[in-house]
């Protein structure tokens, strides 16, 4: 998926006011992506890679206290930022309980393919038939979760939804950021990033900015637990 905005754990499509905003915004979600994957994408690396792709404000929120999205509302870029080959990339996506729902609830069709897909949750989830085959719930911690993964031959997990990067964040099981700025302030909102148990040092990988003001940076994460 993802979006540049991928990331806030409760977003709901239904809470927007314009429904052809809202479809261009969910477009928009979709179409953000790194185009430099560092450490995380070495094939050789026997190792599960984790790969948080996000997007903020320039203040720092994925998300309005209302949890709307129409800041993003802009005009996309006219390339796909390298989605494309950045998902071809992932094996495996690890998202919270309500980004999943916004997802299924948008009325787009289901963007991931077949592409397995984890969702984080201590509900029941209902799971259409249409995403049977790729979709599964867990419980798991997500270094529990990450060790089981690894078992069955998963090489690059993309982790999604603000709850499920802060958990890996301060867990110490993320090996890159992909964060994309949008060009605007919004004031207050709900943040990407939550409490800590002590820092975390990033390494710069590349910064790339695009035709309509979005500037997309890539960090590794040098001191993980």
């Amino acid at each position: 998926m993802h979006t540049v905005v991928i990331g806030s754990p409760t977003r709901r499509l239904s809470r927007y006011t314009n429904p052809s905003s809202d479809r261009r915004v969910v477009r928009t979600l979709y179409r953000r992506s790194p185009t430099r994957y560092g450490r995380a994408m070495d094939a050789q690396d026997a190792q599960l890679k984790t790969t948080v792709y996000v997007g903020v404000s320039v203040d720092g929120y994925i998300a309005r206290r209302d949890h709307t999205l129409d800041f993003l509302d802009f005009e996309p870029p006219t390339s796909d930022m390298g989605f494309t080959d950045f998902m071809a990339s992932v094996d495996v996506l690890i998202m919270g309980r309500s980004t999943y729902d916004f997802v299924t609830n948008s009325g787009f069709d289901w963007p991931y393919g077949t592409t397995q897909v984890v969702v984080l949750t201590h509900r029941d989830l209902p799971i259409p038939v249409g995403q049977q085959a790729t979709v599964s719930a867990s419980a798991q911690a997500p270094r529990e979760l990450l060790a089981s993964l690894a078992a069955v031959g998963r090489r690059h997990a993309y982790i999604d939804g603000g709850s499920v990067v802060q958990q890996f964040l301060a867990a110490g099981l993320v090996d890159q950021l992909i964060l994309t700025t949008v060009p605007v302030l919004i004031g207050e909102g709900i943040s990407l990033f939550g409490p800590l148990p002590h820092d975390l040092r990033l390494s710069h990988i590349s910064t790339e900015p695009f035709e309509n003001g979005m500037v997309q940076t890539t960090y590794g994460v040098v001191n993980p637990v």
